[in-house]
């Protein structure tokens, strides 16, 4: 008799049936060239296209888009129907349930159920009026409020900035020194509902080293920009198979969903604010990104198109993220220019993952400058046994949150402080929680480092936080929440003795209850900081021509 398993697909993935977890995981690990390669097919009918750029369906990035998970469900579906397993699928999307009905080996073989009430449209029409809410807001804010400022400097650097009063600068924390240099920041804004919040972080940095390209943006350009709902139409078409499989409606389906839509507007207003500036003849030598590879296509583009001769940066401050495939450029992106001419990475260890998906790609080394503590001396404690550090993944923290109350249940003597995220609300989660050994934190991550034992961390944000902790001297477990977590370290060939992962709960679980836990081992300070984080000189954002 053939077993029975049902899988709701859009659950999170640790919460899979263990017959399909392993093999779904597989497809999400060994998919990742060929999906990209096959983005970069498309990508080519639409390399001058700022809408195609700015959508997710080219971004590759399987936290904005389904479309990377839609494609593991099919091709572990195929192994599944290799073998004796009757499987019931649930899904909330329309078009995968179409998708997989239509074709006759899943509907014969697997029992699907379309279980969303929400209505598509409505949705869209609510991310819609957020979206145009804020952005015009931002836009009247700006102009009306705002004195508008020269652009006498040279080197404009597109940024994220915080609604800190001491520190609103995140990103390029440049030194005392390089904070004079000549350059401005570009801010762009992340959505949110409290516009009071909004308003006094514009305030705050008005009179820095800060320009709004809203000053210098014009009405029609963001009107063009939420336009982009006009014009998806344009995306409804025949597109190259996968693996045999015709993905079109999906593709398009992706692109005509606008859960993300703000961010893709900033892609569009990114590209018209390098116009504007032409228009204007402003001299601009080098334009510098944040580098995570979606809005700031826009950027690069717009300023590689109306500026032949700028260069352009993209800094890689961070640790890379390397389950978000959009973080690592393409042949196809680097063609049409979409992405910058130079990128500058924290440590050499990097230069490699980082040309997963192209090989040509320019590599320098630079400081890593939000990780600035980690090159002062300091007494290693461990006040604290188990530090469980969140990101900026809701749907990640909310399954990490879960794990932690299944040992809660089970065992009452372990606690564990938990580091808030510094963007990401999760208060209504935090309600959730009334157990003593459980408490919630918003210290200095840093100093809480250095006061751990073990650090408790998962998902898209696996990395960074781990390889910070380990340069703190913190042994590291990881629950196996996101398909890709147990892939980083391993990849950065870390030894297994430094770090342990966790495919289900009752593992974890053991772990807690085992005398073992305390085999793992610290890597030594000095040598690991010295191979991941590098402390050279800020002067390689201003000396590269």
């Amino acid at each position: 008799m053939n077993k029975e398993i049902n899988w709701e697909i859009d659950q999170p993935f640790d919460e899979f049936p263990k017959e399909i977890k392993k093999v779904y995981q597989d497809q999400f690990i060994i998919l990742r060239k060929s999906f990209s390669s096959w983005i970069d097919l498309i990508s080519k009918k639409f390399k001058n296209n700022i809408d195609w750029w700015s959508s997710f369906s080219s971004s590759r990035n399987p936290n904005y888009s389904n479309l990377y998970h839609f494609i593991c469900v099919v091709e572990t579906l195929k192994v599944l129907n290799k073998k004796k397993y009757s499987v019931k699928l649930t899904t909330k999307s329309k078009a995968l349930f179409n998708f997989l009905k239509n074709d006759n080996k899943f509907n014969k073989k697997f029992k699907l159920t379309y279980i969303n009430k929400e209505i598509p449209f409505l949705r869209n029409i609510s991310q819609l009026f957020k979206s145009l809410f804020f952005q015009l807001y931002v836009f009247t804010f700006v102009k009306i409020i705002i004195r508008k400022r020269k652009i006498n400097q040279d080197t404009l650097i597109n940024t994220y900035p915080t609604a800190s009063i001491l520190k609103p600068e995140r990103l390029f924390q440049f030194s005392e020194k390089f904070g004079k240099k000549n350059f401005l920041f570009v801010p762009s804004f992340i959505i949110t509902k409290n516009v009071f919040s909004l308003s006094k972080q514009i305030l705050n940095i008005k009179n820095k080293n800060y320009i709004f390209k809203e000053h210098y943006l014009k009405f029609s350009d963001l009107v063009y920009a939420l336009c982009f709902v006009l014009r998806t139409h344009t995306f409804r078409k025949k597109y190259p198979f996968f693996k045999k499989k015709d993905y079109s409606n999906l593709i398009f389906d992706e692109i005509s969903n606008f859960k993300n839509l703000n961010t893709t507007i900033i892609g569009v207003l990114n590209c018209h604010f390098a116009y504007r500036l032409k228009e204007k003849n402003i001299k601009i030598r080098k334009v510098i990104s944040w580098f995570e590879n979606h809005e700031v296509k826009g950027w690069n583009y717009g300023f590689r198109k109306y500026f032949k001769k700028i260069n352009s940066i993209g800094y890689l401050g961070s640790v890379p993220l390397l389950p978000l495939m959009n973080s690592f450029p393409t042949i196809q992106e680097q063609q049409s220019k979409v992405i910058p001419k130079t990128f500058v990475v924290i440590s050499k260890k990097y230069f490699k993952i980082l040309r997963e998906f192209n090989k040509n790609v320019s590599i320098k080394l630079g400081p890593a400058l939000i990780f600035k503590e980690i090159f002062k001396k300091f007494k290693k404690k461990k006040k604290i046994k188990y530090l469980v550090v969140l990101s900026e993944f809701k749907k990640i923290n909310e399954q990490i949150l879960k794990w932690i109350s299944f040992i809660n249940k089970r065992s009452k003597n372990i606690k564990f402080l938990i580091k808030k995220p510094k963007i990401t609300d999760m208060s209504e989660a935090i309600k959730l929680y009334k157990d003593s050994n459980v408490i919630f934190t918003d210290e200095y991550l840093p100093d809480l480092f250095k006061k751990s034992e073990f650090v408790i961390t998962s998902g898209l944000g696996v990395s960074t936080s781990v390889m910070e902790a380990m340069a703190y001297e913190c042994k590291i477990l990881t629950p196996i929440i996101y398909p890709y977590d147990g892939m980083y370290l391993k990849r950065l060939n870390i030894p297994k003795q430094f770090y342990k992962v966790f495919n289900t709960k009752n593992e974890f679980l053991n772990f807690f209850l085992s005398s073992k836990r305390e085999n793992l081992r610290n890597f030594k300070f000095k040598k690991f900081r010295n191979q991941f984080f590098h402390q050279k000189n800020e002067k390689v954002f201003f000396n590269l021509n």
